[in-house]
């Protein structure tokens, strides 16, 4: 009996063995660390003059044995903005629908709240306009509904945009373009330890006085602040080479001109809107470009780690010999 015993403890052991071979262990927390931080600093770089995507792969790759619920959200964040990054919107919604849903569950409104943001970006660029005016109103709720700090700045841009520049209607684009200026001066003054807000008082300020300025053309009010707001955002986004916002700009700077009949200054601002256009086109290319050599590492890493799996499957075959044997 004792002989039989040992055996089938034996036996158990392997067998236990066996399944730590098949399952994909956790992920060792420093190495996640290292590959979260890896990760945010390659996205957070919005145009990218290397396809160093090493760390995107690699958290790809550890990306289902993530057990920590905080770096799961992360994971999926990073993940979603790269996709939207290259264009791959399916993917993008799918990880940030996830991080979301994790995000929710351990009630981490202002990580939430980022990766709304995010997906409002997607809808946009989707061309999703109910998903897009959904994902505003269930941010804009959390915010109402829990205290997010500064992240409130999120919903208060998002609905901005939403009106001034998706269903151009400008006099709610002016009243919640006006409402995020309003609040982000507040908060300055208040300060706080939250990191985006120097980013959102003055960047996403820029892009919102961007579209302050065409509202205000487009109905007339407060024309005293057109020319002001289109010129700083014009030396904003000059410092950067952002050629898309500066070719919006540029085109704004016309039809404020033609709005007051002023054909001679058109002739001087309509060459640099078609400029930036072009070079705006070039910089979608340069990122476009970036897609087939992803695609391909991503092949390759699959295709490595199904190599993997089938030595792993036959190390498993050999071992179940041994149980035979042992049998």
């Amino acid at each position: 009996m004792r002989k039989y015993i040992s055996v089938i403890a034996i036996i158990l052991l392997l067998l236990k063995w066996q399944g730590g071979l098949c399952a994909q262990e956790p992920v060792d927390s420093g190495r996640l660390h290292q590959i979260l931080e890896a990760t945010e600093r390659y996205v957070n770089r919005d145009i990218r003059d290397t396809a160093d995507f090493k760390s995107i792969l690699e958290l790809k790759q550890v990306y289902d044995s993530i057990q920590d619920t905080t770096s799961l959200a992360l994971a999926s964040w990073y993940l979603g903005v790269y996709y939207r990054s290259i264009f791959v919107y399916s993917e993008s919604e799918k990880y940030l629908y996830r991080g979301m849903k994790v995000a929710r569950k351990d009630e981490n409104w202002s990580l939430l709240m980022e990766m709304y943001k995010e997906i409002a970006i997607v809808h946009r660029n989707m061309g999703h306009i109910r998903k897009l005016k959904a994902s505003i109103d269930a941010s804009m709720l959390i915010a109402k509904r829990y205290n997010v700090g500064t992240k409130m700045l999120i919903p208060l841009m998002e609905t901005a945009l939403y009106y001034s520049y998706d269903t151009e209607n400008y006099d709610l684009g002016i009243k919640y373009g006006e409402l995020f200026l309003e609040k982000s001066k507040s908060f300055k003054k208040i300060g706080g330890s939250d990191p985006m807000l120097n980013y959102r008082a003055e960047t996403e300020a820029i892009i919102i006085k961007m579209e302050l300025a065409k509202c205000y053309i487009k109905t007339g009010e407060k024309m005293d602040l057109v020319l002001p707001y289109l010129d700083e955002a014009r030396h904003f986004f000059g410092n950067y080479d952002d050629h898309e916002k500066l070719s919006r700009i540029y085109q704004e700077y016309v039809n404020y001109y033609m709005s007051r009949g002023d054909m001679a200054m058109v002739k001087v601002y309509m060459p640099k809107q078609v400029l930036h256009a072009k070079l705006s086109d070039q910089q979608l290319m340069n990122r476009t470009n970036e897609i087939p050599k992803f695609l391909s590492a991503l092949l390759q890493l699959k295709q490595d780690l199904e190599l993997s799996k089938m030595a792993n499957k036959k190390l498993v075959f050999q071992r179940g010999l041994v149980i035979g044997i042992l049998i």
